[in-house]
Formats: C-alpha cells, sequence, structure tokens
C-alpha cells in the first residue's frame, strides 16, 4: 500500500515538472510571436523607426512627400493634395484640382512639357499665340505675337480696332476719300467706284471716267497742275512741293508732315535755322521738352533711362543674346583693305564668340586700320530661333569699361557704326545711310552687375540681328580697337 501511494506521489511530482517544462516551452514560443508580429508591423525594412516613418508599412527609404500632408508618396493616395485621387488625376504630382487639359490628351496642363491649348498643332512653348488656334503661325510684323492674338498686327503702333488699316502698317492713319479705309490699302483712293489700277483719275474723283480727248487721263485731272509729281493736284495737295501721295499729316493742321516745320504740332520746330535737331520729340508734343537723363531725347518719346541700363543673363528686362539661346556670332573681315596684305594684323575680329557666351566679362575685339573709310571689319550678332525682337526697343551695345567712354567721340565720327537688321536686311543705322537712324541715347549702365559702358540706341523696327562695324570715313586712323562684351535688347515691347 505503501509502496503504491509512494508511486503515484512520485509519478504526480514528474507530471508536475512535465507541466512546467511544457507551460515553460509553450511560453517562450508564444512571445517569440509575438516579437515577430510586432516587428513585421513596426519595420517594413527600409531602415526608417516606425514613429519617423511616413509609410511605416511600405518600404519607401527615401521617404518622398510631394504635397508635403506627412504621409509618403509610397502610400499616399492623393500624392499632390489637391483632392483627387492619383488614379484619376491627370497630374498626379503637380495640385491641379480644376484638371484642365486644354489640349484633350491626357495630362493637365501643369505637367504637359507638349501642351497645345488652342489645338492648332504647335506646342504652347513654341507657339506665337498658344491660346488661340494659328496653324499657319502668321506673323505680318515679325513681333512676339502671331496675327491671331496680335492687338496691332501690322506693327504701326495702331490698335488693329481703331487702325483704318490694320494689316498693312500706316502710322498716319491717312485717308484721302474719308471712307474708313487708309490710303495704304484703300483700292479706291478718290472714293468714286473706280479701283484705282483701273481709274483714269485714281486721285480725283470721276465716277464716269470721262475723257475726252481720249489720252487715258480723264477729263476731271487733265489740267491739274501737280508741282511735286506725286499724283495730286497743288490745290488739293498738303505739301504741294514736297512729294508725299499719302498726305501724312501727323497733327492735323493742314500742312504734310513732308514739309511742316512742327511735325506734331508742341510750337518747336523740328529743327534749328542750322538744320539741326531742335525738338528732343519731333513726333511727340512736349511744349516743356522735359529731358529728365538729359540724353537728348524727352521724357515723352524716351523709352527708358539710359542711366539705368541694365542687362543680365537672368532674363530681365535686358538680356545679352546668348548662344544658350541660339545666338550666333561671326566675325566678317571681308571689307579689311590692308588685312589681307597684312595676314590679318592689322584688320579684323578676334574672340567673336565672346560676345554670346555666358561670361558676361569676355570680349570680342574689333580692329581695324582704316584709310578714308575704304576698310572695315564687322561683327555680327544675330538668333536663330526664329525670335524676333519687337520694334520698340533700346538695344545696348557694351563695348568698353566705362572709363573709356571717349569711344563715343569715335561713334559721332563714324568710326563705329551699329545697325540692325532683320533677315538680313538693314532696318536702323547709326550713321543713317541706311534704313532709319537709331536714335543714340548715351553710354552707361550695368552688365551683370558690373560697370560697364553702354552704347544705348533707341530702335523703332523688328530685328534678329544686330551689327557691330569698326569702319566708316575717316582720314586715317591706326588700328583702332573695340572690345564688345554683349549685345542686348527686350524680348518684349518696352513701353515709356
Amino acid at each position: 500500500m505503501l509502496n503504491r501511494k509512494l508511486w503515484f506521489a512520485l509519478l504526480g511530482l514528474m507530471t508536475l515538472f512535465v507541466l512546467a517544462g511544457c507551460n515553460s516551452d509553450s511560453s517562450g514560443d508564444s512571445d517569440s510571436a509575438v516579437a515577430g508580429v510586432v516587428e513585421e508591423q513596426n519595420d517594413d525594412g527600409d531602415g526608417i523607426a516606425e514613429d519617423e516613418d511616413n509609410c511605416p508599412a511600405i518600404f519607401n527609404p527615401l521617404q518622398e512627400d510631394a504635397d508635403g500632408d506627412g504621409i509618403g508618396d509610397a502610400c499616399d493616395t492623393d500624392s499632390d493634395n489637391d483632392g483627387l485621387s492619383d488614379a484619376a488625376d491627370n497630374c498626379p504630382l503637380v495640385a491641379n484640382p480644376g484638371q484642365e487639359d486644354a489640349d484633350g490628351d491626357g495630362l493637365g496642363d501643369v505637367c504637359d512639357n507638349n501642351a497645345d491649348g488652342d489645338m492648332d498643332g504647335f506646342d504652347d512653348d513654341v507657339d506665337n499665340c498658344p491660346a488661340v488656334p494659328n496653324p499657319g503661325q502668321e506673323n505680318q510684323d515679325r513681333d512676339s505675337f502671331g496675327d491671331a492674338c496680335d492687338s496691332d498686327q501690322d506693327g504701326d503702333g495702331v490698335d488693329n480696332g481703331a487702325d483704318n488699316c490694320p494689316a498693312v502698317s500706316n502710322a498716319s492713319q491717312a485717308d484721302f476719300d474719308n471712307d474708313g479705309a487708309g490710303n495704304a490699302c484703300d483700292a479706291d483712293l478718290d472714293g468714286d467706284g473706280a479701283d484705282n489700277d483701273a481709274d483714269n483719275c485714281p486721285l480725283f474723283a470721276n465716277p464716269g471716267q470721262e475723257d475726252g480727248d481720249g489720252d487715258g487721263i480723264g477729263d476731271a485731272c487733265e489740267d491739274s497742275v501737280d508741282g511735286d509729281g506725286d499724283g495730286l493736284p497743288d490745290s488739293d495737295d498738303n505739301c504741294p512741293a514736297v512729294a508725299n501721295p499719302n498726305q501724312e499729316d501727323l497733327d492735323g493742321d493742314g500742312t504734310g508732315n513732308a514739309c511742316d516745320a512742327d511735325t506734331d504740332g508742341d510750337g518747336i520746330e523740328d529743327e534749328n535755322a542750322l538744320g539741326q535737331p531742335n525738338d528732343n520729340c519731333p513726333l511727340v508734343q512736349n511744349a516743356d521738352q522735359a529731358d529728365t537723363d538729359g540724353d537728348g531725347l524727352g521724357d515723352a518719346c524716351d523709352l527708358i533711362d539710359d542711366t539705368e541700363y541694365a542687362c543680365d543673363i537672368s532674363g530681365e528686362t535686358f538680356s545679352p543674346f546668348l548662344a544658350d539661346n541660339d545666338a550666333t556670332s561671326t566675325a566678317d573681315d571681308s571689307g579689311c583693305l590692308l588685312g589681307g596684305v597684312l595676314g590679318g594684323a592689322t584688320c579684323g575680329v578676334s574672340g567673336a564668340a565672346n560676345v554670346i557666351d555666358n561670361d558676361l566679362g569676355n570680349a570680342a575685339t574689333i580692329y581695324n586700320t582704316n584709310l578714308l573709310g575704304l576698310s572695315e571689319a564687322m561683327l555680327r550678332v544675330a538668333d536663330t530661333s526664329g525670335f524676333v525682337y519687337p520694334g520698340q526697343n533700346v538695344l545696348g551695345v557694351s563695348i568698353a569699361e566705362s572709363a573709356q567712354l571717349l569711344q563715343l567721340d569715335l561713334l559721332a565720327n563714324n568710326t563705329l557704326i551699329v545697325r540692325t537688321l532683320l533677315d538680313g536686311e538693314v532696318q536702323e543705322s547709326s550713321d543713317g545711310d541706311i534704313g532709319v537712324d537709331l536714335d543714340l541715347l548715351g553710354v552707361s549702365g550695368m552688365l551683370g552687375g558690373t560697370e560697364q559702358g553702354f552704347l544705348v540706341f533707341q530702335t523703332s523696327l523688328p530685328f534678329n540681328q544686330v551689327e557691330i562695324i569698326n569702319g566708316g570715313f575717316g582720314v586715317l586712323s591706326v588700328l583702332d580697337e573695340f572690345s564688345v562684351y554683349s549685345v542686348c535688347a527686350s524680348r518684349t515691347e518696352v513701353t515709356p
């Protein structure tokens, strides 16, 4: 009996030990399993602690968060935080709650690098009217705006709505027959019902086209006196001694511009008794002749205070022609008289590429030994991107450090000539020999924050090329040199 009781006691004790061992093993396994689950929830393997991880359940070691909402892009269903899920957003990384997509290509306008908003076949970044369809890209006045969206299509300074010839430049708005169609585009100048090319008196109203002697000249103008030969009888000509068939009369005083001593009618005659300029704004009324910056152009027609002219590569108002923007620079020594004989040592251009590089401290040098204007060296800078600079502009040519402002004397003597061109055709020139004179404002200004000497010209005609010429008439000049640092202009029209 005792042995039996002892056996059961030993068996019970052994059972307790076994159970204790099992409980211990079971407890260890359970703890390990729980720890594994916790570790799996807290660590997605990207090395970022859970309390710092903006996507704790998704591997994203870079922690990108485009909209800055604290939820990483890897697990954010609205990455740009514009209220639209990425799956339905046409610009998932750029906020655009309106989902504008002008060209309907499935990419929102704000992130479409090839957007064609007006659906005319030209991407907005190259379209000269990005908001108005103009598949032909017509641009009659060669400014920055296509005809379809240009408020002044012909570039004559008169908006289309008020222009009596919106497609033909006619700044004077002369209208011989007062029919609302300017002379420049009026097919029937005298308003008699017969087109000019078929009218036997195109400037005299003669609806019956009577020609008693059959000589091809209508009776209405047979015996007229036309002293200046411009096709207008003296009795109807506002400048009977000076040919002016369009009869421009800026101030409306009855005397045509061609013979009006005071073109703008402000009481200041255009020239003095010696034929020198007298009115500092001959085409804009300014009886007070105010000239704040003292550059010779009245405030009424001066586009800029030339003492503040500044040119900067960052694209401020006046920016340089740069190779990065498809500008080219070329040297032309074909006009050098002695260059061929002496191997180019006396005439030519060196470092032409320097004038269009990003370092505004680099310069091209134009040098010339000139005799009686028979020799010249030229530096030409051109924009080859197809862009045309607007006519109302201020052109700046940095030629030397500001200490050498005596270069102006050389300019005045035509030793240095600056001119603008459009597709190779000269538009304006500082020496007045070709096209319209450039208005020289003076020398001063800033180039990239460094004092430079700018020759500052006011332009009136569009251009895409500029030529700087060391030449012109002179008795003798021995190795004149000009260092040209940059050529600058505004890519948008300059307003006073």
